[in-house]
Formats: C-alpha cells, structure tokens, sequence
C-alpha cells in the first residue's frame, strides 16, 4: 500500500485513465472544444512531422488543415522538429542524403530562435518561447534559457508552460532561490515532478533553501520537497507545511503518504511475521542487534504504534475548518485509531463519518477495519466471529489481506478453529 506515485502525472498511456497533460487540454480549449482530447494526443504521442499534412486522418491536424490555422499548423511542425533535435533522431529513415547531424541541428536553432521572435500571437509566442528554452537546454545554450524565461516567463501568468520553462530554468542557477524553484515546480506542476526529483533531490539543501524562500507558501513547498526524500518519520515537516501552509495539495499526499509508511511498520512484522517493506537507515533493526524473531518483530511493531499515536495527536489538534479535503482527514483519523487499537473510538469515528460523508468510496473500507475492530476488541479465549460484521466478511472474500488479517486477529485471540478455516479460502492465485 505504499503508492509514492499517486503524486504527480502518470505517462503510462495503458494506464492513463483519461488523465490528460497541460498541454493536450491548452490546445482542447485554443480550439474551443471543437476537437477531441484524443485526437491531440494521437499526435502528441503517435505522430511525425511528416505525418503533419492536409490528408491526414487525424482530426486534430484535419481540423487546423480545414479552418486554414496556417500558425497552429507552423507550430505543430516546429515542434515535431525540436522533438527530433531534443532526442537526437532522424524522423525520415528513408532519407538518402547524409546530413550532418550537429549542423542540421544548429540551423534549426537559429531558425527557431527567429520565429520565436518574428511571432506576434500571444498564444503561439508563449508556446515557442518554451520550444527554444527546451532546445536552448539539449545543446548547452544556458544563457538562451536564461534570458528567454525572464523575457517571457517570470513575470507571466503561473500555469504550465511557465513551470515547465522554470524547470530547465533551474539548471543554470547555482544559487539558493534554484531550490524555491524546485520546490514550486513539485507542488504545482504534476508533469515535472518525476524529472524534478530525479534530476535535483541529492544535491537539495533544505537550509539554503529556506532562507531564499520569500512567502509561506514557498516554505511550506520547500518543506514538502524535503518531504518527499524521507522514508524515515516525517511528522516534524507535516507539521511545518500545515503551519505556512494548510491547504497545500503536497499536504494532503504526504499525509496519506505518512500513513502508508506507517501501516507497512506496523501491519507487515503484526500480522505477516516479516520485516516491513520500507526499511531506511538508523531505523529499529539497524541499532539493535537482537536476531529477528516474533518477539523482536512485535516489539518493533509497537514501537511503530506509538509514533502513530503522535500523528494521530497532531491531527487531532488541527482545526478541520482550514482543511480542504476534510473525508482525507478524517479517514486519516480513523486508520490512526485502528493503528493504535483505539477499537470503540475507532467505531465511533467511522459512524460519524458515515453520517458526515455517506458517498465517499473510502466508506467500504472503513467497514472493513470496522470489521477488523470489532473483532479485535474481545478478550482472548473468547473472540469470534460476530453476526453483526459476518456480511462484511462474506463481501469481501476475495480481498485475500482482509481476510488474512480478520483470520490472524482471531489466532492472537485464541479463536484457532475459526482462524485456519478462514485462512484456508484465500486464493493466493489472485494479485488483491
């Protein structure tokens, strides 16, 4: 259950869901609606600058082709080009005529720099400035980068093309306001955020960082990129983004995010008897050099517990009112109580939420560690399992963990019969 990807934008397209980059839905509404998404990211994705003609079947292109956008269509081949220059590789593989490479490239530079300049529509000059900082960057022309972002970006509207140039901004700055930089890109731009990580999390400095910060905002961004790199507890730093900032979408996600860490501490040596998944350096098993046993895997369990019980009581002192996604948080609330065998308040909370939130998908889930509390509130020698959560059970037996956890409640219960008999239905074939 620990999903670090659920932040950010996923460029797998066989498990892209409808989920569309700024880019496909800038030129979706250019257009006014009057082509489909997909059809821009067929040629986004799928096609050439030779594909880029009045016969082509893609609506998009058949479309510009028809209204006479001679502009649009410019660009769009232009752009094709600097994805060849960006990648190094020919589009045409018929083409017989050898061609040097570095010369073809530096031509189209030059050229492209002149249309950036020579195009006066504000839409398409916007486009083309990022088209250049792009190109400036694969061929080491940093100072391009640099003076063509603070001609057409810093002080520009902050959507996408802005962060996008921002983050190859970025790699001509050798100083502390480069890591503010950083940050804003991850907290505001989803598509940048895998490349922004990977190209500056080793080098960032969180001290630096904040003293070029000039607003809350921008620390609680610098304390959230810091966030990301922790497999460790980050309790302190959550704690910091919701002081500058308590409605910052990293907040939410690193919350969840904390969570996740937490039930992989806490479930996976409980219930499974193994060391957890998220294992970092100078954790439990690093300073202690007792072998792993039950015991010592218990122990490090209920270790993990009371750390729980720290965030549940940071949570707990927070007002809701100032929170965007409240269902977030009182969920968070309720695996919290779980978590920290807080059984009844356990139960009551996912009463209340049910009241509160009665559409809200989470509300399977609850009944689920509703089940798992009910039937881990009995005394040992005596548990089993009650009428009242059998339908839940019988829901859900297919859901191979739920029912291994329900199972394993009742065994550290005395209940064995019950334990094995549930155990021996799950079908380890399926992946859930």
């Amino acid at each position: 259950n620990y999903h670090a990807n659920l932040w950010g934008f996923d460029y797998d397209d066989t498990n892209r869901s409808k989920q569309y980059d700024s880019n496909i839905t800038d030129w979706y509404h250019h257009l006014k609606g009057k082509v489909s998404l997909e059809s821009i990211v067929d040629y986004n994705l799928n096609l050439s600058v030779i594909d880029i003609h009045a016969q082509s079947e893609n609506e998009f292109i058949k479309f510009l082709f028809t209204n006479n956008k001679k502009n649009e269509i410019q660009y769009l081949i232009n752009a094709k080009k600097c994805e060849e220059l960006n990648s190094w590789q020919e589009t045409n593989p018929w083409e017989k005529e050898h061609v040097n490479i570095q010369e073809k490239n530096k031509n189209f530079y030059n050229l492209l720099v002149k249309t950036y300049k020579l195009e006066k529509n504000t839409y398409l000059k916007r486009k083309y400035a990022f088209q250049l900082i792009r190109a400036a960057y694969y061929l080491n022309d940093y100072k391009t980068i640099s003076t063509t972002f603070e001609k057409q970006f810093k002080n520009s509207t902050k959507d996408y093309l802005y962060y996008w140039s921002l983050f190859f901004n970025c790699f001509t700055k050798n100083d502390p306001s480069k890591w503010v930089d950083v940050a804003n890109i991850m907290a505001n731009c989803p598509e940048k955020t895998n490349a922004c990580y990977y190209y500056f999390h080793s080098d960032f400095n969180l001290k630096q960082a904040l003293t070029a910060a000039s607003n809350p905002k921008e620390i609680a961004n610098i304390y959230a990129f810091s966030s990301l790199q922790k497999a460790d507890k980050n309790l302190e730093n959550i704690k910091n983004i919701y002081q500058f900032n308590p409605n910052s979408k990293l907040f939410d996600f690193l919350l969840l995010r904390e969570i996740k860490k937490m039930e992989d501490w806490v479930y996976t040596p409980y219930y499974t008897n193994y060391l957890p998944s998220v294992e970092i350096y100078n954790h439990f098993w690093n300073d202690s050099k007792d072998k792993v046993t039950t015991q010592t895997l218990r122990a490090r369990s209920e270790k993990d517990r009371e750390y729980a019980l720290q965030v549940l009581q940071f949570i707990n002192s927070i007002n809701f009112d100032n929170i965007n996604n409240k269902a977030l948080w009182y969920s968070a609330q309720i695996q919290l109580l779980f978590i920290t065998k807080n059984y009844n308040d356990c139960i009551t909370k996912i009463n209340n939420f049910q009241r509160l939130f009665p559409n809200e998908k989470i509300g399977k889930e609850h009944e689920k560690i509703k089940a798992l509390c009910i039937v881990s509130n009995q005394e040992f020698g005596k548990a089993i399992l009650p009428t009242q959560i059998q339908s839940v059970v019988l829901n859900n037996m297919k859901d191979n963990r739920f029912i291994f956890a329900i199972a394993r409640e009742l065994e550290f219960r005395g209940n064995i019969i019950d334990a094995v008999a549930l155990l021996s239905i799950i079908n380890t074939s399926t992946s859930n």
